[in-house]
């Protein structure tokens, strides 16, 4: 997609409010308890980071973990998010580990705040798709006529 159209389409407040869903949901679903999956910590710290980095560039975030992870942190949230990418590098996908409290300090307050940051964002939402259907259909014509 075209890149200012896709700044244009981009909304923060609908991306925010994704990103606070995804984090709650792993937060409640599978970081309560005294071992978790190290996996799961992604699952939130992701969306997490991405938010933070609408809040303070207003455009779309990088998809990549290790792009968000070039933004300023807080050193030992930094830290643990390091000593986590390597301890996950020795684990097997179902292992539980103890609870890293920095990360599950951080995931707790970042999602509280990040409910609030959500509903207090302007409606952002462009609500006009001509461009979008214009290029949605340009695209099923080119696919026709391959």
């Amino acid at each position: 997609m075209d890149g200012i159209l896709s700044r244009q389409c981009f909304s923060e407040k609908a991306a925010v409010y994704h990103y606070y869903g995804t984090a709650n949901s792993t937060l409640q679903g599978y970081l309560k308890g005294d071992k978790v999956r190290y996996k799961k910590y992604f699952y939130a710290l992701r969306p997490l980071l991405a938010a933070q980095y609408i809040e303070k560039y207003h455009t779309a975030p990088p998809v990549l973990f290790d792009d968000i992870l070039r933004m300023d942190l807080p050193e030992d949230l930094r830290q643990a998010i390091d000593e986590l990418l390597e301890v996950k590098k020795r684990t097997t996908e179902g292992e539980e580990n103890w609870q890293m409290p920095v990360i599950r300090e951080f995931i707790e307050s970042e999602t509280v705040r990040l409910k609030k940051i959500a509903y207090t964002l302007k409606d952002d939402h462009n609500k006009d798709l001509t461009a979008l259907n214009r290029i949605f259909i340009e695209t099923i014509t080119e696919k026709e006529n391959s």
